[in-house]
């Protein structure tokens, strides 16, 4: 059996799927093959932005298929060039897509493309040519695998294998070689968290927030009775800080308040011994006031 990847059909409702169909019919080929089902690529040096290929077909050593499906009912016009599925003219031409993927694919693989014979191949589970219909001018037979040719899919794609080989005269890759290709073709990517970004976009914050605090002491300047609020760590504390030490600055008697005693400690100590600025916590100056009117209570 083949390598599949992924190696179940991912989409749910496959049945009439001619995607799905062929996925089944791939599955049988031997394990020499590795098959990559919807396959996206981005395309590089002038080629198309973005590529997905319906089936990319390596047979391990020489050969890389890009396999565009089409269901329903085919036809190929030879006068226009043009295709038309159900009797409905197609927007994209296959054979012109599957071409359009094989030039991503090769820009895509770089030098590992150099030595593989890379060509493209039609697949129409659906339907199925007549043999005394002749050939398409520009469509091989051997790269349309239909109906009756998907009967037999290691012989059709042996076929393909062949035509392509003729065609580019490539000697294929070494074991280490085709491992790597299979390696980028399905390479994860697993995402960390750096501690020097986290730092930068903390400090981004920070100045940011440094700003926000800025605009809130430019504004108490104007009008002095504010309520600011915050969560925790959002600066009001330091806010209060500074805006006490400009009153003092300024010439005020400055009392900076607080709830928390361990707070009211640390700003009292960070403000140094020479400052004039008391610091005490709400429930200290009750006790102070009512003290001082009535020392018995």
């Amino acid at each position: 059996m083949a390598h599949l990847y992924p190696s179940t059909y991912p989409k749910e409702n496959a049945l009439g799927d001619p995607e799905f169909e062929v996925f089944e019919i791939l599955k049988e080929l031997p394990d020499n093959f590795h098959i990559f089902y919807s396959k996206k690529l981005v395309g590089t040096k002038g080629a198309k932005a973005e590529t997905e290929i319906d089936f990319l077909i390596f047979d391990g050593k020489k050969t890389m298929i890009c396999l565009e499906v089409k269901g329903g009912l085919i036809d190929y016009d030879g006068y226009t060039s043009g295709w038309s599925q159900n009797k409905k003219k197609m927007e994209k031409d296959p054979d012109r897509q599957a071409s359009a993927a094989c030039h991503t694919l090769i820009n895509y693989l770089n030098n590992d493309a150099k030595n593989l014979n890379i060509g493209w191949a039609l697949a129409f589970p659906h339907c199925s040519k007549p043999p005394h219909m002749g050939n398409a001018s520009d469509v091989p037979d051997t790269l349309i695998l239909d109906e009756r040719a998907l009967l037999k899919p290691l012989d059709a794609i042996e076929k393909v294998i062949s035509f392509l080989a003729e065609q580019h005269k490539r000697p294929g890759l070494n074991s280490n070689q085709a491992t790597r290709v299979i390696e980028q073709l399905i390479r994860e990517i697993h995402f960390v968290q750096k501690v020097g970004y986290r730092l930068a976009r903390d400090e981004k914050a920070l100045i940011k927030a440094t700003d926000e605090q800025m605009d809130v002491l430019a504004d108490l300047e104007v009008n002095p009775r504010c309520i600011i609020r915050g969560g925790a760590g959002t600066g009001k504390t330091l806010m209060a800080q500074e805006y006490a030490k400009r009153r003092s600055t300024a010439g005020d008697r400055v009392l900076l308040l607080f709830y928390n005693r361990s707070i009211c400690n640390t700003v009292r100590h960070g403000l140094g011994r020479e400052s004039e600025i008391v610091c005490a916590t709400y429930h200290s100056l009750a006790r102070e006031l009512i003290t001082a009117e009535d020392p018995t209570w």
